[in-house]
């Protein structure tokens, strides 16, 4: 195996455990870094592929798309202030409205999805 594997390092977040004479780390399912991780699975892999990293970006990546939700969280609250749809009925305004709240989670959810799922897996084997 070459040398780059054999040189652990280890960030301070981890927890080490002996598990089968093995040593693992234990990580939170949000953590941008594991090293050598147990419960990760993908397509492809071959039963003796040993899974060396599994990589996100960083969680402060996140920071543009939060600010820019609560902000869209805030937008009806401020421009209630100025008479935009004044001229729609109140059912009309409470329906627009809504569809303004429920585009705005369905923003945040598919950014954090975006987030969560786009990883890098680095085993023995492969990149």
């Amino acid at each position: 195996m070459p040398d780059i594997f054999r040189a652990p390092v280890v960030p301070n977040v981890s927890k080490r455990l002996k598990i089968d004479g093995l040593e693992k780390y234990s990580h939170s399912s949000f953590s941008s870094f594991f090293y050598l991780p147990n419960s990760v699975r993908f397509i492809g892999k071959d039963s003796n592929e040993k899974i060396i990293l599994f990589l996100r970006r960083h969680p402060i990546t996140n920071i543009g798309w939060i600010t820019l939700t609560i902000l869209l969280l805030l937008a009806p609250a401020v421009l209630s202030v100025f008479p935009i749809l004044t001229f729609l009925p109140e059912n009309f305004r409470f329906i627009a409205v809504a569809m303004w709240y429920m585009l705005t989670t369905a923003f945040a959810f598919e950014s954090f999805l975006n987030w969560f799922f786009n990883v890098c897996i680095i085993t023995e084997n492969r990149f």
